[in-house]
């Protein structure tokens, strides 16, 4: 049977660098790595650019590249375009040299497999981490609404003929039910990055001493700095928190991420921290190896996801959950997807009522000790039974036993 598994190949069309520790090619990684433990050949196709990593089971196939881009910034931007428009024809070389039985794309990458699916006859999924269409719009780029339209027509057209369109959140589901009312949805959400739940008491300790911790309580934020993050909401809430707090239990806000210190995007906050008269409580870590998340956040009494726009459930959110810390978050449909307010500390994404819900977080009482066990309990009963690598690869391996 193993030998039976290992004659199907996957092309897997992954327009990002890869590897990156961020979002989509961690969930990419976890797909290949599961496929491949199950028999599968993997062909991986990514940017020519991303950390080197060997993955058993899988080649990784780099498009060609141009000269001067070596980076791409989270969302659209010129420069995935000029990448995307050059991976296209190599694509369909490797589509036509070899004998795959799936293309599976994420994200625009998927009308590259649906386009190879349709010539070659093959199934094909249309693996939707977000919605092209959307993002364009958001984007800082000035998008023509003639564009914005041609890019939802084909983002449907190829929607409608996949074989399965996988989905990583409810919301994201019900866009494919209304998009293309036939297909077939296979919803499969993250789970905790493995990486991020390793936790080292030496180094939990060497943190609490270099960023002045000892004997203070300590909210903590992963992840980067773009607008729809809620920093600047984030800092607002805790302004005025700091207000109503007593002087001798000021918390410490702990910013782990948003690129290198002293970049102009971790200068702004730093500014706007300083304005709103926070700076000495609030400490800028800048980005950090994926390797230390998890001892970040056991060094932790609360976790923060102040997302103040966005529909998918952001990655990071799976491992608040497991490392079984009381989550403050915003109560928007990127998170109450799967948190609710038996599982966090919910409120709306807006300063006055974020700063109500750290106030109660950071609250000393006896019940509100009891209240954020409980929050945590059940934030990690739910990793533990319902978003976990197990039930990942299961629903994974059903999707593509399914399709041949």
């Amino acid at each position: 049977m193993a030998s039976e598994e290992r004659k199907h190949q996957v092309l897997l069309i992954a327009p990002q660098p890869f590897f990156l520790n961020r979002g989509t090619p961690i969930n990419v990684r976890a797909m290949v790595e599961i496929l491949a433990e199950a028999g599968y050949e993997i062909d991986l196709l990514a940017y020519p650019f991303g950390e080197e990593v060997e993955l058993e089971g899988v080649r990784i196939l780099r498009s060609p590249g141009i000269f001067g881009i070596s980076s791409v910034p989270i969302g659209p931007s010129w420069q995935k375009i000029v990448l995307d428009v050059l991976m296209m024809p190599y694509v369909f070389w490797l589509g036509f040299r070899n004998r795959y039985s799936v293309v599976h794309g994420v994200e625009e990458g998927a009308w590259f497999a649906g386009a190879l699916g349709l010539l070659r006859g093959v199934p094909y999924i249309f693996d939707m981490d977000s919605c092209v269409p959307e993002q364009l719009q958001q984007s800082k780029m000035p998008v023509p609404k003639i564009l914005l339209s041609l890019v939802s027509g084909i983002e449907g057209f190829f929607l409608r003929r996949a074989s399965s369109v996988l989905t990583v959140c409810t919301a994201l589901t019900k866009k494919v039910n209304v998009i293309a009312p036939e297909a077939s949805v296979a919803q499969i959400e993250d789970f905790p990055y493995e990486a991020a739940m390793v936790s080292d008491a030496q180094l939990v300790e060497k943190l609490r001493q270099e960023f002045g911790l000892e004997g203070r309580r300590v909210a903590v934020y992963t992840g980067n700095f773009e607008s729809y993050q809620g920093i600047a909401l984030l800092l607002e809430a805790f302004a005025l928190a700091c207000k109503e707090l007593e002087l001798h239990s000021m918390p410490v806000l702990l910013l782990v991420g948003g690129g290198e210190l002293g970049s102009e995007i971790v200068q702004h906050y730093q500014l706007l921290a300083e304005e709103l008269g926070v700076a000495p409580y609030v400490v800028f870590t800048g980005s950090r190896p994926a390797s230390e998340m998890g001892s970040f956040m056991e060094l932790a009494d609360i976790l923060l996801s102040p997302r103040s726009e966005g529909e998918n459930t952001p990655l990071k959110l799976y491992s608040y959950m497991a490392a079984s810390k009381p989550i403050v978050a915003t109560k928007i449909e990127s998170h109450t997807q799967v948190l609710d307010d038996s599982t966090a500390f919910l409120a709306a994404a807006e300063p006055r009522a974020f700063s109500v819900a750290l106030r109660n977080a950071f609250d000393d009482s006896p019940d509100a000790d009891l209240v954020r066990g409980e929050l945590s309990r059940k934030a990690k009963e739910l990793i533990d039974t319902k978003y976990n690598r197990g039930e990942f690869a299961r629903r994974l391996n059903e999707l593509y036993q399914s399709l041949l």
